[in-house]
């Protein structure tokens, strides 16, 4: 074995470009292989850190004629999809946003996540601290709340469990604290810092937004699918 070790090194000093070729596609190959793997374990092999999630499903709008299969939703469309039909047990919206948070040395620029009062309760996800959204928080001009995620929590709070109650600086505007969400929500919503309800302003739902698309719309099935 050491012989054709020796043997094949040498082969290989001698054509260094070939060397380099077979190690670079070595490289890849593990490197795709291992983040094949990954998304098969978080997506097939492990269970998703909600409650029966195979009754959980995505709700999309489409414009064929514009070549779009698929788009998120707009207020109006959420608050439509919601009403007009009795599939679905509950629904929840919620959009990505940038987020500025001061008052705590330098100011930060954290990913923040809008979400209507229902998701945490569709989910099954209860907060690790504290409460999560209620509608009253969920309503436009209401006293403005927000949820830490569990990274934030430990980084900036040093996992002080008495930060329920706390204000914080947020878009220059003082926010109370009401919780802290549970390490397993990361899972699916990697990178969130803080959540924030929606609130939605009145003036979205007037029929001339309904087509400012931007918020992911979910829904819990009335009826149940039983997992195999």
């Amino acid at each position: 074995m050491w012989s054709n070790v020796r043997y094949a090194t040498r082969l290989l000093k001698k054509s260094p470009k070939f060397t380099a070729t077979v190690v670079l596609t070595l490289a890849l190959g593990i490197g795709a292989n291992a983040a094949i793997f990954s998304v098969v374990s978080g997506v097939l092999v492990r269970r998703l850190p909600i409650r029966d999630p195979q009754n959980v499903v995505v709700v999309h709008d489409q414009f064929p004629t514009l070549n779009l299969p698929r788009t998120t939703v707009s207020v109006l469309q959420f608050r439509d999809f919601s009403q007009r039909t009795d599939l679905f047990q509950s629904t929840a919206a919620l959009k990505r946003t940038d987020l500025t948070l001061t008052g705590q040395g330098q100011a930060l620029h954290l990913q923040g996540m809008e979400a209507t009062s229902e998701l945490f309760s569709l989910l099954g996800v209860r907060p690790e601290l504290g409460r999560d959204f209620t509608s009253r928080d969920d309503t436009y001009g209401s006293a403005r709340v927000v949820l830490l995620s569990h990274g934030l929590w430990q980084r900036l709070f040093g996992s002080d469990r008495t930060v329920v109650g706390r204000e914080l600086r947020i878009e220059a505007k003082s926010c109370e604290i009401i919780g802290v969400l549970p390490k397993e929500i990361e899972a699916l919503y990697p990178h969130v810092d803080l959540w924030v309800p929606a609130a939605f302003d009145p003036e979205s739902l007037n029929p001339k937004y309904r087509w400012y698309v931007g918020y992911t719309m979910l829904g819990r099935l009335a009826y149940l699918i039983r997992q195999s």
